[in-house]
Formats: structure tokens, sequence, C-alpha cells
């Protein structure tokens, strides 16, 4: 199973690669599903990616993603034996909890970012300003709560569109009673690296994902999920993480489902009453 090597990286930075982790026969049938859909919807030529042209292609093509991210029966494959098992060593043999919604599916078109870049996107890669975000408040009661997974459907390559993470980011603010993900970021903005990150006032932005930085003394450092169909991300629920850019002629298609250990979970409910999952771009399954 994990390496110590991995359970050291995964401990330090909050999130491990796992190459190959689901076989071919799981990942191909799923693509197939997807592809099948956008040829239908007439998104998918013999040439590869037909762009929306007008506001109801691009309604068709939403209604199209929703459509295949209700197919939960054939997405939820992707949690074979082996992904679980690996998730339960990383909370220690707890039991876990695979917390809605399930086998999220994550869709950016070729050459489109899935949100206005400032107003008006210029067709460039950069690192994102916006939209970091949480999947799970921060609370000293529910502890580490455990990971969330990332895997990825057809190849992602870098600047083609996959999830970016702050890591490190899972160390800071671990002893409050509860923040929601927007006072988290309004904490975090006290420090002068996430104004940086978050704001307009650094052109180059490159050096977020060269080089380390320091938020209250912690190591952080943008990481974009990259991988081939069936490798998969184990990612601290506590890291922040946005949305990118797809520059490639191919769409990033990935999956991505929470697994927090079951009394994490009861605390995060018994905390919100009922109505702990934050409200996210992607959290709602709409990328």
């Amino acid at each position: 199973m994990l390496t110590p090597n991995e359970q050291q990286t995964y401990t330090e930075w909050g999130l491990v690669k796992i190459k190959a982790l689901i076989p071919p026969q799981v990942v191909d049938p799923i693509r197939e599903l997807v592809m099948e859909r956008l040829r239908r919807r007439e998104f998918w030529g013999s040439e590869g990616w037909i762009a929306p042209t007008d506001a109801d292609g691009q309604k068709r093509l939403n209604t199209t993603i929703k459509e295949i991210s209700r197919n939960t029966k054939s997405l939820r494959s992707i949690l074979t034996d082996r992904v679980l098992d690996y998730a339960r060593e990383l909370v220690s043999g707890d039991e876990i909890e695979l917390s809605s919604p399930i086998a999220q599916f994550l869709f950016t078109a070729p050459r489109s970012y899935v949100m206005n870049h400032d107003g008006q996107w210029d067709g460039e890669w950069e690192v994102p300003r916006s939209i970091w975000h949480l999947d799970m408040p921060r609370s000293a009661a529910m502890g580490a709560p455990g990971p969330e997974m990332f895997t990825f459907v057809n190849k992602v390559e870098p600047k083609g569109g996959g999830t970016l993470v702050l890591a490190g980011s899972h160390h800071l603010l671990n002893d409050v009673e509860y923040l929601s993900s927007k006072n988290v970021k309004r904490r975090l903005k006290r420090h002068t690296y996430f104004r940086e990150l978050t704001g307009k006032g650094v052109d180059d932005r490159s050096r977020f994902m060269e080089e380390v930085g320091n938020i209250d003394n912690v190591p952080v450092k943008v990481v974009e999920l990259t991988g081939d169909p069936g490798d998969v991300y184990f990612v601290d629920l506590r890291l922040l993480h946005s949305l990118g850019a797809n520059t490639s002629d191919q769409p990033r298609m990935m999956i991505a489902q929470r697994m927090p250990k079951k009394e994490a979970f009861k605390t995060w409910m018994a905390m919100v009453g009922g109505k702990g999952r934050e409200v996210t771009q992607e959290s709602e399954g709409k990328f």
C-alpha cells in the first residue's frame, strides 16, 4: 500500500499521487460513456471537440454535463476496493464516509475557463486568483477529516484544466472552533502570500507553482493536478483548491469523491444541522 515516502508527502503537503491505481477496465467504459454523450449532442466529431457557438449551445452543453453527473451508477465504479483501502489507510484504518455528491464528475471544455477571469478571460493560462475554496469548514473538533480523491477519466496535461491545490494549507487555522470556507480566506488575507495569490498586484504568477511560499511560518505551494486515466490524487480535505483554465484541445474530465472519516463527518453534520456542504461552483458538479 502506501510507501513511507508517500505517507510523509501526504502528511507534509496534504496530497499524494498514486499512479495507475484504477485499472483501464474501470476507467475506459466511463470515458466512453462521456464521449458517447458528447457525440450524441454534437459536441464531438471526427476531428474532435466542437465548441458551442451560442448561448443555446452552451446551455445544451451544461445540460449534457449534468446528465453525465447524474449517472451515478456508472460513475461510482471508479470507487474500487483499492481506492477505498488507500483512503482508509490515510486515516489509520478508521471508517470513512462517502459524502455527497457521489463520484462527482468534473468537466472543463477545451480552450475554455469555467469562470470569467477578472471579468474577461484572454485565453492565456495562469495560476487563478479567484475561486479558492474549501469543501469542508475548519474545526478543531473534527481534527484531520480525511482525504478527497481526484482521478482522471482522460489524460489531463499541465494547463489542461486540472484542479489546483494550495499544498501545505492543511496545516493552517486548525485550532478554531468553526470557520467557513469564506472566513478561512478572510483570515488568510492577513498574510502577504495569500493576498498576492488572490489579488491583482502580481503579474508573474508562475512563481506560486515554482517556489515554496510561506503563510504564518507554514510552507505552501500551488500544485496542479495532472495525470493519466486511472491515476489518483488523495488530497487532505483541509487544502484550499481552485479551478484552472483548459488551454488544451482535449476536455478535462475528472472525478472527485470526498472521503472524510465517519466521526469527522458526524461532527460536521452536528455543527451545521445537516447543511454542511458549502456551495461552490465545483462542488455543485457543474465543472
